[in-house]
This record gives structure tokens, C-alpha cells and sequence, in this order.
């Protein structure tokens, strides 16, 4: 309270200093007001009011839970609505609005909603539910419509304004239809997958904030137990299959005033993997489609993003008169780019455009945008549109269709999509491997993610083959500077690098992407080469990356670089010392790469050595019936386990203490009992056989002896 005194003092003070100007006098004069106490149509709480095209007012009489029509001099003309939540009725209206048609537009704060009506009352349709997604409101309070019949909303606990436009299409009794597939499947070495799941779930909610509900969107995908709307209940009506999609196609589907076909995986030419056994053909869905059209008269927009699904562009048209888009993410015989988890690839941008509300049309060509600069130099992956029906992609009149619909009904999203405003300038290296990237974002929501894609000069592509990962790195925000920055440490081949950076929302909404180029000039490479000697096993690694010998025993590094080599040998060999490059020892290497560099890392099979104290042991007079034991020292003094095998041959009154097969470890001995127990006078002998793997000496026998009396 006492701030806001302040406040006022300080500005009355402000004005007062200020020398009197004078301004042309315009002055409003009382004219009359309505009502009178004691009416019928008295207000309680009106918070909103709007006139149309014929001065007729419109009051939003908020506790009364109506509205109130009157001519321009106050006279009562009608009144409309209760307390309520159905068709018709309110829960605290907050404002009005009127179009140049003469419709009225209410926001129904506490339903949630919006509600049109005609200009004297009649219900013509609603719009919205609680929520934050688009559509959605909490607590609507304000509402206006522009010329072109726009109509904007106040979503007022959001924090937001939404933005509505006309539908493309005349309401029917029959509903608008989606199918998605999500193919190919979890298989062991599918990596596409989890960016096949993304942006076939990001479509299935795209869906649902441009009008389509879990019973019009039939889920196809190996993943039976996906919640997507947090009802508690699985959201995929069926697995991918052949026979699943041809039942969705041509029976699920044939009631449907329209129908779009979503299908994202592995693709080859004019084939679809549904799941790790199971293949569609093109030729199949073309027949699965024209079964579908021989009754249904709406559109049809088949959207297929994989590897080569250009090839379906030529197998998919229509039969003559009936309408349908095909809008393919390549051209025959290309890759499909699947980047970043999938958030940069055909799909996604193009899913995002039509959750902004885009027309079919404008979402392909920004996709298709966005594609081109993430592909960058060469554009191996150009997307296709067809929707003159004749099988080819991408004519001069391909997209005339399309220009003029939308994926449902078309609601703008106000939501803020984020603008990278400015990026660092081209820059050129000159021998150095690291260069800064630096932009600044626009954005009034949250910016969670600025991150960049590197193409290097190097680059090159297979077709058939998804691209799943570029060279990437992030920019993190710079409190000093106001911009994000990311370096990036590997320009190490001579040529152009285009480096496109992306910005994401809390919405998981991107940016359109910009681009910059660093050029690498004065850029020398040197190969370093490892080679191994000996007869022992193991690998050589380096650091950096590159070597792994192994298979991989050469790389060429820049300029003067360090590269560190560790040897490491099999569990049958020892690594015994470098030769060549300044190497020696046995510990890590450290080599300055300033030419051509040659390494050999020498490795020994490990070997035992067998060897005792004595070849013979004598027992000296023993009585009958009594134990002597004497011990041999068996030592190990090569570099492998070595494994012996005793027994004793002749003389059945000796023997040994213990096991008969031993191991003894290298640089290790092992004391071994030998017992004599004689059962009778007189002089006994007999061999102790040792047997072991050590190559020079296989079998070692000890002579044994005593005499009993």
C-alpha cells in the first residue's frame, strides 16, 4: 500500500513538472444508459458487451447466465441461455463477440469453451474442453473475431491467446478418420525405432488437437500397452500387420468422411516393413485404397516417410474423379534422414505445421525445407507430393489440392514457435580443429534445447539405408553474451562444413533451422599405422579414437596431433614392448603424428617352464607298515599356467599327497607329498611320471626308492 502511494505521488509529482500542453478538445457527452431497476431483462454482473454490423448490442449478463439483445437505443430485442454445461447454457460468461456475418461468439469461462450462435440465439456449435494442449482452455475470458472470420480467444489460466480459423471442410454425419502405423517394430538391430515411435506418437496427438478423438484415429504398432491421452487405457487398437491395416483401411474406415494415412519405418522400392517378418507392397495398399474409394468421396492423404518411399508415388494413384494427396519424404531410391532421435526429419516439421494449423501444402514444402538444410549439400533426400492422380511427383501442378485442406480442422495454434534471429557469420580455419557457434533465440516460452548438426565435406549416403546419426553438438546458454554457444572439435577434413542449428520449446516445438558454414583450408593429414609382431595375440587402441587393432590398425590424423596408444593382450599372451615412432616399454605410448608415423606393438604367447630341485628321491631304510613322506619342489618359471599330471608307475608302496592334476601359476612352485609306506622287507623302487604342457619338457619322471625292514 504504501509503494503504491508512492507511486502515485511520484507520478502526480512528474506531471505537475511538466510545462501545460495543449491538445484539439474532445469530449463525450452522456447520452442515456439502460436498464431500469425493475425490468425483466436487468443485469446482474455484465462483464462484456459487443455491437454488430447493425448497431444492435449484445450483453453478456455473466450471474445470469445469459445474453441479452438490444437495439441501439437500449430497447430489448431477446435473451438466450441458462445455467448449465449443455448446448445453449453457461457457467460465468466473460466475453462476446460478433462476426460481419452477424454470429455471436461467447466465451464460456467455467465450461472451458467456446459457444456460436446465431443472431438471435440459435446454437450453432461449440469448441474446447479443460486443458493446456491446443483447443483446450482454462477459464476463457476475453474473445474477438477479424475480418477474415479469425477468431481469437483469451485462454486467460493458460497464459496464452489461441487463434482459430473457418474449418476447410462442411461439417457432415460422418466423421473424419486417421490411421497410423508405426512400423517395422522393436526387433533386435532396428535402430530406427525409437524415432519411428516419436513421430508416430507426435502424430497421433496432432491428431487429436486438430479434431480427431481415440475412436476416429486407429493406432496400428508392436507397442500394445501405449497410454498416449493418460486415460489409463492402451491407445493402439492393433499390431502392425498386414491384415490389420487392410481391415482399417477398408472396413473401420469406410464410413469416414475423409481419411489420412500416416506411415513411418523402414522402407526399400515400393515396399514397407510392417514389423521384423512381415512386408507391405505397394501395390497392395494402392488396391487396399481404391476398394476404400469406390464408395467414400472424401479425400484421402497418404503421408509415408521411410527409406525410397518415392516409389510408392507411381503405384498409389487414384482412380479417375476421386481425390487423394500422397506426399512421400523421398524420391525413389533415397534415404530417409531420421536425425536426433527423429525430431529432425520429414515427419516431425511436417506434424508440426499441422499442429499450428498449417494447410497440408505449406506443412510438406516446410518439411521438405527442413529436410534440405538438414541434409545440406548434395539434397540426397528430396520428399515428393502427388495430387493430380497421375503417378507422378512434384509437376508444376502437384500441390493445387493440397493448397486449399487441412489435416482436421484446421485450429492455429498460438502456441510460440521458436526463431533463431541470428547465427555466427561463415568462418574459415586455418589448420585449427575447433570453431564456436553462436545464435540468438525469440521465443516468449521456455527454450529447452539449442543443439547443432555438423555435415562434413566427407559426407556420403546409401541408399536404402536410414540416416540415424550426423556429428551433433549442443549450445548452452551464455548469461554475458545473451546468446547460446557450442564448440565444436572436430574440423578435421579439408572443405566446407555446414553446420544447421535447431532450436526446441517446451512444447517440443522446433525452430525453422538456420545455417553457417566453417571452412577448413590450410589442413594437413598424416597417417599413423600399427602393426604387430610376435607370436602372441592382443589389440592396440588409441586416443582420439580411430585405431583399434585389431581390424582397424591405420588413421590419419591433423596437423600435429597426440595420439596415445594402449596395448592390451589376449589372456593367452603378454605384450613385451613398442618398436618404431619414438616407442618403447611396455606402458602407453604418446606419439606426436608430424608425418608419417609406423608402430609395432610386440606381443608373446605365454609359456610355461617346468623345473625341479632333484630327479630322484630316496626313502633310506624304512620299517614295514610305516609312512615316509618326502617333498619335490615342482616350480613354474615361464610366463603361462603350467599344468601337471602325476602318477606313479611301479612299486605299489608309494604314492602321493593330494591331487593328481595340478596348476601352478607362473613364477610359482608347488610342493608335492610323495609318500612310501612299505608292506614288506626288502628294497623297492618306482618312477613319479610328470606330465605337463610345457613344450621342451612334456613328461619328467623322478626315480623313487627305499628299503623296508
Amino acid at each position: 500500500m504504501v509503494k503504491a502511494l508512492i507511486k502515485t505521488f511520484l507520478v502526480l509529482l512528474l506531471v505537475l513538472s511538466f510545462p501545460s500542453v495543449s491538445f484539439s478538445e474532445e469530449i463525450y457527452e452522456y447520452e442515456r444508459m439502460w436498464p431500469v431497476l425493475g425490468q425483466p431483462w436487468y443485469f446482474n454482473a455484465p462483464l462484456a458487451i459487443a455491437i454488430d454490423s447493425s448497431s444492435n448490442v449484445y450483453v453478456a449478463d455473466t450471474f445470469n447466465h445469459h445474453i441479452q439483445k438490444f437495439s441501439s437505443n437500449g430497447q430489448f430485442i431477446t435473451k438466450w441461455g441458462s445455467e448449465g454445461k449443455g448446448d445453449g447454457q453457461f457457467n460465468s460468461l466473460t466475453g462476446i463477440a460478433v462476426d460481419s456475418s452477424g454470429y455471436v461468439y461467447v466465451a464460456d469461462a467455467e465450461n472451458h469453451r467456446i459457444q456460436k450462435f446465431t443472431s438471435d440465439g440459435q446454437f450453432v456449435t461449440k469448441w474446447g474442453s479443460f486443458g493446456s494442449n491446443p483447443g483446450e482452455f482454462s477459464y476463457p475470458k476475453g474473445i474477438a473475431v477479424s475480418s477474415d472470420g479469425k477468431v481469437y480467444a483469451s485462454d486467460t489460466a493458460n497464459n496464452r491467446i489461441q487463434v482459430f480459423k473457418p474449418a476447410s471442410y462442411v461439417p457432415s454425419n460422418k466423421v473424419i478418420k486417421a490411421i497410423v502405423v508405426a512400423g517395422s517394430g522393436p526387433y533386435k538391430g532396428n535402430n530406427l525405432w525409437d524415432a519411428t515411435e516419436m513421430n508416430a506418437n507426435y502424430a497421433y496427438r496432432v491428431l487429436t488437437y486438430q479434431g480427431y478423438t481415440n475412436d476416429t484415429i486407429y493406432y496400428l504398432s508392436s507397442d500394445r500397452n501405449l497410454d498416449l491421452n493418460g486415460d489409463g487405457k492402451p491407445d493402439v487398437d492393433a499390431d502392425a500387420t498386414n491384415s490389420d491395416l487392410q481391415n482399417a483401411i477398408t472396413e473401420w474406415a469406410k464410413d469416414a468422411e475423409s481419411l489420412v494415412v500416416y506411415l513411418t519405418g523402414h522402407g526399400g522400392d515400393g515396399t514397407f516393413r510392417m514389423s521384423e517378418t512381415e512386408t507391405l507392397k505397394a501395390e497392395d495398399l494402392a488396391s487396399w485404397l481404391s476398394e476404400l474409394q469406390e464408395t467414400m468421396e472424401g479425400l484421402v492423404t497418404v503421408i509415408y516417410d521411410a527409406c525410397e518411399s518415392g516409389s510408392f508415388v507411381s503405384k498409389l494413384s487414384p482412380a479417375s474423379g476421386k481425390q487423394r494427396i500422397l506426399i512421400t519424404s523421398t524420391s525413389p531410391g533415397e534415404p530417409a534422414y531420421f536425425l536426433s532421435q527423429g525430431a529432425l526429419s520429414f515427419s516431425y516439421p511436417f506434424w508440426s505445421q499441422i499442429f499450428g494449423g498449417a494447410k497440408i501444402y505449406d506443412a510438406y514444402v516446410m518439411a521438405k525445407d527442413v529436410v534440405g538444410v538438414a541434409v545440406g549439400a548434395g539434397k540426397s533426400q528430396n520428399p515428393e507430393i502427388d495430387d493430380n492422380g497421375n503417378g507422378i511427383g512434384n509437376e508444376k501442378n502437384d500441390g493445387d489440392l493440397a493448397r486449399n485442406k487441412y489435416i482436421g480442422k484446421g485450429f492455429v495454434t498460438a502456441g510460440d514457435i521458436p526463431l533463431i534471429s541470428t547465427i555466427s557469420e561463415d568462418q574459415v580455419l586455418s589448420g585449427q580443429t575447433s570453431a564456436t557457434i553462436a545464435v540468438e533465440v525469440v521465443s516468449t516460452g521456455s527454450i529447452t534445447r539449442v543443439w547443432a548438426i555438423v555435415h562434413s565435406p566427407d559426407f556420403s549416403t546409401t541408399p536404402g539405408s536410414p540416416i540415424t546419426e550426423l556429428p551433433s553438438f549442443d549450445l548452452t546458454w551464455n548469461e554475458q553474451t545473451g546468446k547460446y554457444e557450442g564448440t565444436y572439435s572436430a574440423f578435421t577434413v579439408a572443405g566446407t562444413y555446414t553446420i544447421t542449428v535447431y532450436a526446441m520449446n517446451e512444447a517440443m516445438i522446433i525452430s525453422l533451422p538456420r545455417t553457417t558454414e566453417v571452412e577448413q583450408t590450410l589442413y594437413t593429414q598424416y597417417t599413423l599405422t600399427v602393426s604387430k609382431s610376435g607370436a602372441g595375440s592382443g589389440t592396440v587402441t588409441s586416443n582420439p579414437a580411430g585405431i583399434n587393432c585389431g581390424d582397424d590398425c591405420s588413421e590419419t590424423y591433423s596437423n600435429v596431433q597426440k595420439v596415445k596408444l594402449t596395448a592390451k593382450a589376449n589372456a593367452d599372451s603378454t605384450f613385451t614392448g613398442w618398436s618404431g615412432g619414438g616407442c618403447s616399454g611396455t606402458k602407453t605410448c604418446t606419439i606426436t603424428v608430424n608425418t608419417a608415423v609406423a608402430v609395432t606393438a610386440d606381443f608373446a604367447l605365454k609359456i610355461p617352464d617346468i623345473s625341479v630341485v632333484q630327479t630322484s628321491i630316496e626313502f633310506g631304510n624304512i620299517k614295514v607298515k610305516k609312512k615316509a613322506t618326502k617333498t619335490l619342489k615342482i616350480m613354474n618359471t615361464g610366463t603361462g599356467d603350467l599344468s601337471v599330471t602325476l602318477s606313479v608307475l611301479g612299486g605299489a608302496d608309494f604314492g602321493i599327497q593330494g591331487s593328481s592334476s595340478v596348476t601352478i601359476k607362473s613364477k610359482k612352485n608347488y610342493s608335492l607329498k610323495v609318500l612310501f609306506t612299505p608292506k614288506s622287507a626288502g628294497l623297492e623302487a618306482a618312477t613319479l611320471e610328470i606330465d605337463s604342457n610345457d613344450p621342451d619338457t612334456p613328461t619328467l619322471d623322478i626315480s623313487l626308492s627305499g628299503t623296508a625292514h
